[in-house]
């Protein structure tokens, strides 16, 4: 697989581009701000050309510093020789590199790199201290770079996301506008001039006017706007729109959004771009001003749509961008006087700031000439070397010894060269005195160094790897020395990783070959150093071979004639060829010999786990042509897929073996299968089948206390082999054992802090089976077998206790005990349950091969309430139920019967099984209804309590009533108890509940469910939840109806209106601060009028009735289909049942239009209606959906009921501010 790299040299240049845009855009910024404030007074078509020049130079600055700062190919200047000598007489002496001896010995330049130790000028410029910022710098380019790469990947999402949310706007909830608004948006474009087809539609998704769209551009209008203002006022919220489309502004804040996302460190950016949005809102202002003709009414306009105002998007343009307070002002001329003229101060900032852009640029250049002067020393230097005898460099290396002088007391901590595409960049040589090393309170941190001279400096932590391969590569342990290293010095190399450091020497250098089994040359192929006391070899086969560590590994690769060079010690390692094709090894060759190594081609092993075997299977592997060398990997069952892993291996004898924990410290390791791979064979191996080998057996020692055993080991034939105490376990044969299926722990008896075994437990001493990790056929049969226990508790704390027989004789063969298990078998022998609560997706096999058993609870049935054990099997379904219910359905084995606790479901039983006749056609409804009924009866007294004690009850007088949060804990019992499903689903609970105080008992109405307890109902939820007025009969603003108010509520069930409107509203005046005004008024509006007489007539393919099962009883409904174009039966749209005023009011809101009843026969029973809606919806579909005449014609049909449009008095709830 080919990877993306990117070279060293475009990471540091890259890392530059971002330090100095720092600054640039700094300046840049500063500029356009003098500029903006000098040409406040011009057009805002003026500024705005500005700002979008300053934002151009922030992307053209970045591009022409890429330009400038040189490659690390570019050619030198010349250095002065005389400078170079006289600098070198005053440097250190360093030790002899590899780079010399390399040049004596021919290799691939880019195989091995080794410090070469040059002087440093000592230069007298203005430019002093910017080789010690560059090289402070340098070592965190790589860093910078990585940083705003993962900041460019996540702000790349912003315009993503952005694109999302206006494609779904453009597509989702909206509809076509009133021909009244077109003919206005035609006559307004062409005022302006704008010659594009522009379509506007209405949204229900946003609350401000948007312009979406670039080719096919398109205005959003919310619905609350096209009805609720005024033709002058849309006129001028259209020519805003049109303005940013005739000035292609979508466009432009497309490119401000890419250019902050690549640059989003920067606050100038910020800025720059937040001024260009503000000033692209005063130049549509001053179009739509002009179309319009009066600034004040635009700013009113405007005034209107803030009210409606929402965080606006990223890829959108709207109406209410920038400060509307500044653009009003400035529409209104009432902009506050300028004071003292300003233009002294402008000077003075721009002559400032481009001083401080030339002294920077100043500082930039000197440094590139630094660099530039230094690799010219490099070059000039190498072709020295090159020309020079070896006893010119033996002299000029002894020079500087006689000519330096170092006093005694001071040593050479590092002497470092760092080098980019085989060129030197910089050196720095560190000398501290060395009673300073060491002393207390320094970094633990420290120098490694050699008798002639330093090699390496930095954290222990960090490069013992390294140290260690050092050490094997110039085999130079016994002068390793270490030496504690100032903080100075540490700050300067800990972070430096170079392979100058770690320079080979010349002696070490082994060679070689690699070939295929056709003797040919193999190019690519990696070879490693592999350790002949500790062969990793599973650490060379495992994934991508190109992933390896240089710091803590000595490897190459083979060159395209198959040949390679690695610097390895005399003794103690092997050469070890590696490639997806084959595997090789070989000995070190001799100093002046060359290794051959012949890759042999990997082994397959395919795994599968057909069985779904949980063990682990662990890999074994002996290399005939590596003596003494075993190493192995474990492969989990649950890691294994449904498809085949093929796992590659050298050839060699291996060892597949299986891994089980039998009881506590006993870990059993069980060989299945021996192998003999050949090169390039291919072996197929199930897991399964390696899990129950016949041949072999269980063998171990398990620990446990003196004088204890373990209770019992049973195998699939129902055989157990109690309280053994063999130290080899070969009674049971693996494939007969419980474990093949899952793996389990001690099962011990304790009672008072002493231990027992199991079969001398009599009944009349309680005792506990303390269960530690064991599956749930362990302990079914420990039960099943006449033990007699008291009780028993598994893991999770469950306690099951036994009551029948107490005194009974606890021999295995006593009467009760055969009584015990002949009733279970009369169950039919239930067998396999799907443990969703414990243990998902995983069945358990109990007793043998016998029928399934399944629970299955819900509002309608459970299948098994009222079979007789004459019955055939029965099949019940489990989902979500606790330990206890399966336990009492084995241990209970009579008529089944059910209740429900507050932890699931509890399978109990019913004495008289033998008394019961065959089942009622109606028992699944009945059988519902109890359900709910035993709901009722547990939550009552939970609710009585909350209106006891947690103020959720009314007093005399009260009709509404608020409960603030945090909520009492008996709330949450109630919500776990009372709604067991919703529970299950949602566990942390409702933010909010509403409630109903009836007969003075309280009941619960609903409930949402947010975040955190600071979320809950909003106004209009409470009105429509609590009071049940819908939102049709609500006007008000929006702000006000979408006020989130946390808390539960309680109302009085049977009072006015009036009378709860008006608690309300005192409510929210003092709890929440909200001056708020709430009152009905008869407002005159277009409705629809119901008459005729009712006579119920079911959609085609529905019943007549339906059969409704509730909590006190079941009823009997008329069902009525809500639907226009198109009857979706399971459309998921919702529906509700109820008198025919509530059906009323629900078909009203449907097609949005109130309905009056006139209606002379009602029905005689309730109806239960459901909706009907297309999915996925368009506008055109939305329409059809609800359009009214072609609802009310479907309602017609099945009701007999006539609708008439007309205008009447409707009773409408105004929200208002005080």
């Amino acid at each position: 697989m080919n990877s993306l790299t990117i070279s060293a040299a475009t990471v540091d240049r890259l890392g530059w581009v971002l330090l100095h845009s720092f600054w640039q855009f700094v300046l840049i910024a500063m500029v356009a701000a003098v500029l903006q404030r000098q040409l406040r007074q011009s057009k805002a078509a003026t500024r705005y050309l500005v700002l979008l020049a300053g934002f151009s130079a922030i992307v053209l600055v970045p591009a022409v510093t890429w330009l400038i700062i040189p490659r690390p190919d570019a050619p030198t200047f010349p250095t002065v020789p005389a400078i170079r000598d006289v600098s070198a007489a005053m440097r250190p002496a360093r030790p002899a590199t590899a780079r010399e001896s390399v040049a004596r010995s021919p290799a691939p330049a880019d195989e091995f790199s080794a410090p070469v130790s040059l002087p440093r000028e000592d230069r007298a410029s203005i430019s002093i201290g910017w080789p010690t910022v560059e090289t402070f710098v340098r070592p965190w380019l790589n860093t910078l770079v990585a940083i705003w790469c993962c900041g460019v990947f996540a702000f790349a999402w912003r315009p993503v996301l952005g694109w999302y949310t206006v494609r779904r706007l453009r597509r989702v909830g909206v509809f076509s506008v009133p021909a009244g608004i077109e003919d206005l948006l035609h006559r307004t474009a062409e005022r302006l001039a704008v010659s594009r087809p522009v379509q506007v539609l209405q949204s229900a998704l946003v609350r401000v006017p948007l312009v979406v769209g670039c080719l096919r551009p398109a205005i959003l209008l919310p619905v609350s706007i096209v009805s609720g203002l005024s033709a002058e006022q849309l006129l001028a919220i259209l020519a805003h729109e049109l303005a940013h489309i005739r000035r292609h502004d979508y466009l432009v804040n497309l490119a401000q959004t890419l250019v902050e996302t690549v640059f989003f460190y920067h606050p100038a950016v910020w800025w720059l771009s937040r001024q260009i949005r503000n000033e692209r809102e005063n130049c549509c202002d001053d179009l739509a001003v002009a179309v319009v003709g009066n600034s004040l009414d635009y700013g009113q306009a405007l005034l209107a749509v803030e009210e409606l105002r929402a965080t606006p998007l990223a890829l959108a343009v709207g109406a209410t961008g920038g400060s509307l307070v500044a653009r009003i002002r400035r529409l209104l001329k009432t902009e506050p006087a300028p004071g003292r003229k300003s233009f002294p101060w402008s000077m003075g900032s721009a002559v400032a700031s481009l001083a401080l852009a030339i002294s920077l640029a100043i500082g930039v250049s000197t440094v590139v000439r630094d660099q530039l002067t230094r690799e010219s020393v490099a070059s000039e230097d190498k072709k020295s070397e090159k020309k020079a005898t070896p006893t010119a460099l033996k002299a000029k290396a002894a020079a500087p010894e006689a000519d330096a002088a170092t006093p005694s007391r001071d040593i050479i901590i590092a002497e470092h060269v760092l080098l980019r595409d085989g060129k030197i960049v910089t050196w720095e040589q560190v000398v501290n005195d060395w009673t300073s090393l060491g002393q207390p309170g320094k970094p633990n941190q420290l120098g490694l160094h050699l008798t002639s001279g330093a090699i390496k400096a930095g954290l222990w932590e960090r490069y013992q790897a390294a140290i260690r391969k050092l050490e094997r590569e110039t085999g130079a342990a016994n002068h390793v020395g270490f030496r504690w290293m100032s903080h100075r010095a540490a700050l300067r190399y800990d972070a430096i990783r170079t392979a100058a450091d770690l320079a080979p020497k010349p002696e070490q250098i082994r060679t070689g070959i690699v070939l295929n089994s056709a003797r040919r040359a193999v190019s690519g192929v990696t070879v490693v150093l592999l350790p002949e006391d500790s062969p990793h070899v599973p650490i060379m086969l495992r994934d991508n071979l190109s992933l390896r560590d240089p710091l803590d590994e000595i490897w190459t690769r083979t060159d395209a004639e198959g040949r390679f060079r690695i610097a390895a010690p005399d003794s103690g390692y092997r050469l070890a060829a590696v490639s997806p094709d084959g595997f090789g090894l070989a000995p070190i060759p001799k100093a002046g010999e060359q290794a051959e190594m012949t890759l042999q081609p990997l082994a397959e092993v395919e795994l599968t786990n057909a069985g779904k075997s949980p063990q682990s299977l662990t890999f074994q592997l002996d290399l005939p042509s590596l003596p003494d060398s075993c190493w192995g990997f474990a492969i989990h069952g649950f890691s294994l897929g449904n498809r085949p892993t093929t796992v590659r291996l050298p050839p060699g004898r291996l060892t597949v073996s299986r891994e089980l924990d039998l009881f506590r410290g006993a870990k059993n390791i069980v060989p299945a299968h021996v192998f003999l791979l050949q090169p390039g064979e291919k072996k197929p191996l199930s897991l399964a089948a390696a899990d129950a080998d016949s041949n072999s057996k269980l063998v171990g020692l398990p620990r446990f206390p003196s004088n204890v055993n373990p209770a019992l080991i049973s195998d699939r034939a129902l055989r157990s082999l109690q309280n053994p105490t063999n130290v080899e376990w070969s009674e049971l044969a693996l494939e007969d054992c419980l474990t093949y299926l899952h793996e389990y722990h001690q099962i011990s008896i304790h009672f008072d802090k002493y231990w027992f075994r199991a079969a001398k437990i009599p009944l009349d001493t309680p005792v506990t089976l303390k269960v530690e990790n064991v599956e749930l056929h362990s302990v079914l049969k420990s039960i099943l077998d006449p033990l007699h226990l008291g009780y028993f508790v598994d893991p999770y704390g469950l306690v099951v206790t036994t009551q029948e027989n107490a005194a009974a004789d606890p021999r295995p063969d006593s009467p009760d005990s055969r009584q015990k298990v002949d009733a279970i078998r009369a169950l039919d022998k239930p067998t396999d349950v799907d443990f969703r609560e414990r243990r998902p997706s995983v069945a358990l096999q109990l007793l043998g091969d016998y029928h399934n058993i399944s629970i299955r609870v819900d509002r309608d049935s459970l299948g098994a309430a009222k079979r007789s054990l004459d019955n055939p099997p029965v099949t019940l379904q489990l989902k979500g139920v606790s330990l206890r219910s399966v336990l009492k359905l084995i241990l209970e084995p009579l008529q089944l019967g059910y209740l429900v606790d507050a932890q699931g479901l509890v399978v109990t039983t019913q004495e008289k099984a033998a008394e019961q006749t065959k089942p009622d056609p109606m028992d699944d409804d009945k059988h519902g209804s109890s359900f709910l009924r035993q709901i009722r009866r547990d939550s009552e007294p939970l609710l009585a309590g909350l209106a006891k004690d947690h103020g959720y009850g009314l007093t005399k007088g009260q009709d509404v009533r608020r409960v603030a949060p945090p909520f009492a804990p008996l709330r949450m019992t109630y919500y776990r108890i009372g709604h067991p499903s919703q529970s299950q689903g949602i566990p942390r609970g409702p933010s909010a509940m509403l409630f109903r105080w009836q007969d003075e008992r309280l009941l619960n109405w609903g409930m949402t469910f947010g975040g955190g307890a600071e979320d809950g109902y909003s106004l209009d939820g409470v009105l429509n939840g609590l009071l049940e007025i819908k939102s049709h009969r609500i006007e008000g603003p929006r702000e006000l109806r979408n006020k989130t108010l946390p808390g539960d509520w309680i109302l009085r069930a049977g009072a006015a209106e009036e009378q709860l409107v008006k608690q309300l509203e005192s409510i929210l005046r003092t709890e929440f601060s909200l001056p708020v005004r709430l009152g009905f008024r008869n407002v005159e509006r277009q409705v629809y009028v119901a008459s005729g007489d009712y006579k119920h007539q079911p959609s085609p393919g529905r019943p007549e009735k339906a059969t409704l099962i509730l909590t006190d009883e079941t009823i009997t409904t008329d069902p009525v289909d809500i639907y226009g174009k198109q009857l979706v039966p399971g459309s998921g749209a919702g529906g509700g049942t109820g008198e025919f005023p509530e059906f009323l009011e629900w078909l009203g809101r449907w097609i949005e239009t109130p309905i009056v009843s006139e209606v002379k026969t009602l029905p005689a029973s309730q109806l239960s209606w459901s909706l009907h809606e297309r999915s996925p919806s368009s506008e055109q579909t939305r329409r059809e959906d609800h359009d009214a005449k072609l609802v009310l014609a479907n309602i017609t049909a099945q009701t007999g009921i006539t609708f008439q449009e007309a205008k009447r008095p409707i009773k409408i709830l105004f929200v208002e501010r005080d």
